[in-house]
């Protein structure tokens, strides 16, 4: 393990979360095969694609293994995984029968089902003095879990990132360190994110959150954390402890399953972050308004979920098949010149 973390951490190109991502993914393989990273590369290999079905999750895994050993056997699967995922990118088409891809109002749906879910457990959503209002130990807890579980879906659904949030400090005015925060005004809430996965070329980026619903939701929790502990929260996301306290979000993964966890609860859906922020630019791309913006526009609001117009377009962009299946329901009917002119709008959706 020891090894694994010097060698890693002696690459001073790499931002910190990118060798923490390494690390984390070496950890677990060296846990389950051991040595055979270094001595049975074959063996590795297969049991990589073996163990994972997800072939994004291979390639993190192959990456991670070839910045460790520069094995050239790591490097070739890892380029397989590319040349996989670029070719499911120029299909990006959602077959009708995933029902995981759901639409952007059934996503926002998931966060009014938790509210009257609370609402109908405690009698409000927001209980300031819950600690007189809920008289049972028990019920007091479970009301402040549901709340800061509540809190995760709010604000990842309110304005999807990927798993940043779990290390987002709250500040309520501006200071010198360069970390990841949510500035808290009167009227409004910003996000400055200095520190994520591609910020070399975004540098830091400032999002203002006019959700009105985000907003108020926020500041519901400061009220309640004050209540109970006489001081505003310097996180954005906690868990909850016995006894009514409660601790940071440690890592990633864990933010990344609870969230997760949270949806299937309500839904028996499996949508994780990734399929989240795929559904948001999805809704932006194929809208009405998304026609009539400029390019400066448009790279605008891709870049308040830290993508750029490109990648937008090219990965994040789904198309359900019915939507093209639909352009053919008369095909007998019409001439081959009419459907060379179908054909053509096809394709050219396809690209979008």
């Amino acid at each position: 393990m020891e090894k694994i973390e010097h060698t890693i951490n002696s690459f001073g190109e790499l931002r910190d979360t990118s060798k923490q991502t390494y690390i984390r993914h070496l950890k677990t393989l060296y846990n389950l095969v051991g040595e055979q990273i270094y001595d049975d590369v074959n063996y590795t290999i297969e049991f990589v694609n073996t163990k994972y079905d997800n072939n994004n999750t291979k390639h993190s895994h192959f990456k991670s293994l070839a910045k460790l050993t520069n094995f050239k056997e790591y490097v070739e699967e890892m380029r397989k995984c590319a040349t996989y995922s670029k070719n499911a990118y120029m299909h990006n088409v959602v077959n009708v029968d995933d029902q995981n891809f759901i639409t952007l109002t059934e996503l926002k749906n998931i966060m009014i089902m938790m509210e009257n879910d609370i609402v109908e457990n405690f009698g409000e959503l927001w209980i300031f003095n819950f600690k007189t209002w809920i008289r049972r130990n028990e019920l007091r807890q479970e009301y402040y879990r549901m709340i800061l579980d509540y809190m995760i879906l709010m604000i990842t659904i309110n304005h999807p990132l990927r798993a940043d949030y779990y290390d987002i400090n709250m500040k309520y005015e501006i200071d010198d360190n360069n970390d990841n925060f949510m500035l808290v005004k009167d009227d409004s809430i910003e996000l400055h994110m200095n520190y994520y996965k591609n910020s070399t070329k975004y540098k830091d980026t400032n999002i203002q959150i006019l959700n009105e619903h985000a907003y108020n939701n926020v500041n519901n929790f400061i009220k309640l954390y004050e209540y109970l502990y006489g001081r505003k929260p310097e996180k954005l996301l906690y868990r909850p402890k016995a006894k009514l306290q409660c601790r940071p979000i440690k890592e990633r993964q864990n933010y990344l399953n609870i969230v997760k966890n949270t949806i299937y609860h309500y839904t028996n859906k499996n949508i994780s972050i990734n399929i989240i922020r795929k559904i948001y630019e999805t809704e932006l791309i194929q809208s009405e308004k998304y026609k009539y913006m400029t390019n400066a526009e448009k790279e605008e609001e891709h870049q308040k979920l830290l993508h750029s117009r490109h990648i937008a377009n090219d990965i994040y962009n789904k198309i359900k098949r019915e939507y093209i299946n639909n352009l053919f329901a008369d095909c007998k009917n019409i001439n081959s010149f009419e459907l060379e002119n179908i054909l053509t709008i096809c394709l050219r959706i396809v690209k979008i």
